[in-house]
C-alpha cells in the first residue's frame, strides 16, 4: 500500500488491493485520520505519492509476513487489554 492509496480529506477513505488485483475502497474513522496524518509527518518523504505508506524499521516496505506479525501482536494485545 502506497501514500497515494489513502485519501485523509472527506470522505476519508483507503484503496485494498485484494486477490486478482480487485480493487475496494474502505472509509475511515477520523481516529485514523489522525493518526495517519501524525504519522506521515514525522516520516521523511512521507508525503510522496510513490512512497510505501507503512515501514519496517529498515525503512523499507513491510513485507506479507510482518504485516502478518504484527497484526498478530496487536491482536495480542487487544485480547489482554480486554480481560
Amino acid at each position: 500500500m502506497n501514500v497515494k492509496d489513502v485519501r485523509l480529506e472527506p470522505p476519508a477513505q483507503v484503496r485494498i488491493f485484494g486477490k486478482g488485483r480487485k480493487e475496494r475502497t474502505c472509509p475511515l474513522w477520523q481516529e485514523t485520520v489522525n493518526a495517519l496524518r501524525a504519522y506521515l509527518q514525522q516520516r521523511d518523504k512521507g508525503n510522496q505519492p510513490d512512497a510505501p505508506l507503512f515501514l519496517n524499521a529498515h525503512q523499507k516496505r513491510l513485507t506479507a509476513d510482518s504485516t502478518a506479525i504484527l497484526s498478530h501482536l496487536i491482536l495480542i494485545h487487544i485480547s489482554l487489554m480486554s480481560g
